[in-house]
């Protein structure tokens, strides 16, 4: 009997090697197929990406470009042309044009986007590391490096050009300060505010979960600082002439902000027909596009919000305030994470609810792009490290499971060019239900492991 175990044993080990070495092998073949991008494969499972190489690139270097022609780095349709067409507009924080972009201008249109799909898949390895580091077994490390750059969203993200591979890195960084910090590991604070920062530097997605970051003490501080740094810096971007050359004028940028109805008529580049107004052109429209796109809603065959998958499901455009729901709920989670008493438990759950408040993104804003479900990778690598320590183990499996099941194809492939519109809801639901699946988890997990023990002795205590 032992021996057999033994024989067991080595053979299951021989079998868990095998595997690490085909998931290594794996990697290099889709990191290949990330820097060729065969254009029979991107014809297949894409909509219009024959004509659409690079459209959401060019415009970072165009920024800057125009910024040292004294013309505003928002003015990316006009301005100095760099690549495209197509090109889509910037829209950005500011401060990333002036720190990323110069690494990429001055070269020749086409080498400059194969060196940023470089970046791209640079930093999407990057994040695999960094979650690999603190997987427990070689499985789950290998396992992190592969999902890190394995999927079709991340195909989309590098044929697009688009800067989204930032916000990745800026989610994980998040994620893994956040679970350093609840196993005592006070680097993690560290962690925590440079992905924070990157995230405000690049797309404002973990905004609303700012609030809980300054409730909750381990991660006030380093969230205090960031604000601090952000706040001073986007004022600088603002009020500087040089760095903000089409101005409108303080004035008239503190009147839009609080002229919401005016921005949502105005300043919409999708009513607009891609026109943009003067307003549109000074850099106070990153921060004000926010307001301009809030309840906008585009049946775009590119676009995979809840929103659009279940509005075409039912065929009508059911309320708005429908899809706020989701956001509405995982901000008052977030605001009982600070009643969590055990320290070890407060930033588990602070992780659970960033994340919560992560999948807010697809089901609560309407539009929503097909590449922006890379920003489910550090989730999908959260789960493996879970399991890996069992932690939550079996709410972590659906992290993994939903996770892959994202980073497979769309059914697009299915209808092809030839696509009706009454086939875009099957065409959706491979990316939006399993959102819905994890944030039906994630919630779960939140509320019965966390928040509700919490919650209940504090009653008894009382």
């Amino acid at each position: 009997m032992a021996a057999a175990a033994r024989q067991t044993s080595h053979s299951f080990a021989v079998s868990r090697h095998s595997l690490c070495k085909l998931l290594g092998y794996l990697t290099g073949f889709w990191v290949a197929v990330l820097l060729l991008q065969p254009q029979w494969l991107l014809g297949t499972f894409f909509w219009g990406s024959s004509s659409a190489h690079g459209i959401d690139y060019w415009c970072i270097p165009r920024g800057f470009l125009n910024l040292l022609a004294g013309q505003s780095m928002f003015d990316t349709f006009a301005g100095v042309q760099f690549g495209g067409p197509p090109v889509t507009w910037y829209l950005g924080h500011p401060v990333f044009v002036l720190l990323v972009a110069p690494w990429f201008a001055f070269f020749r249109p086409e080498l400059s986007l194969w060196l940023w799909s470089v970046a791209t898949i640079a930093l999407l390895l990057c994040v695999g590391w960094m979650f690999s580091r603190r997987a427990s077994s070689e499985l789950g490390k290998s396992a992190c490096i592969f999902f890190s750059v394995f999927g079709f969203p991340a195909l989309n993200l590098l044929s697009s050009g688009n800067m989204h591979g930032w916000l990745v890195l800026a989610l994980a960084l998040t994620v893994v300060g956040l679970f350093d910090l609840s196993r005592g590991v006070r680097s993690g604070q560290r962690e925590l505010a440079a992905g924070l920062l990157i995230s405000l530097f690049s797309k404002p997605i973990l905004l609303f979960a700012l609030p809980m970051f300054l409730l909750v003490r381990q991660t006030r501080k380093a969230t205090a600082i960031v604000v601090a740094v952000y706040v001073v810096v986007s004022l600088l971007c603002v009020l500087v002439p040089p760095l903000n050359p089409a101005s409108v004028g303080l004035q008239r940028e503190i009147a839009l902000f609080f002229d919401p109805a005016y921005v949502r008529g105005h300043m919409n580049v999708y009513n607009n027909h891609f026109v943009l107004t003067a307003e549109m052109k000074d850099n106070a429209i990153h921060w004000l596009n926010l307001v301009a796109q809030s309840d906008f809603y585009w049946d775009h065959i590119q676009i995979f919000s809840l929103s659009a998958f279940l509005n075409g499901l039912v065929g009508v455009q059911l309320p708005a305030m429908l899809y706020k729901l989701p956001l509405l709920a995982a901000l008052l989670a977030s605001f009982c994470v600070p009643l969590v008493r055990d320290e070890t438990a407060r930033m588990r759950a602070a992780m659970w609810a960033t994340v919560l408040l992560l999948l807010t993104f697809f089901l609560s804003y309407n539009t929503v792009w097909e590449y922006q479900y890379t920003a489910i990778i550090p989730v999908l690598l959260l789960g493996i490290v879970l399991l890996d320590h069992g932690i939550d183990a079996g709410n972590a499996r659906w992290l993994v499971v939903s996770g892959a099941v994202i980073s497979l194809p769309s059914l697009y492939f299915l209808f092809g060019e030839k696509i009706t519109i009454g086939e875009f809801a099957w065409m959706r639901s491979t990316r939006v239900l399993p959102i819905c699946v994890l944030y039906i988890v994630v919630a779960s997990t939140l509320w019965r492991r966390y928040l509700w023990p919490s919650l209940k002795r504090s009653r008894q205590v009382s």
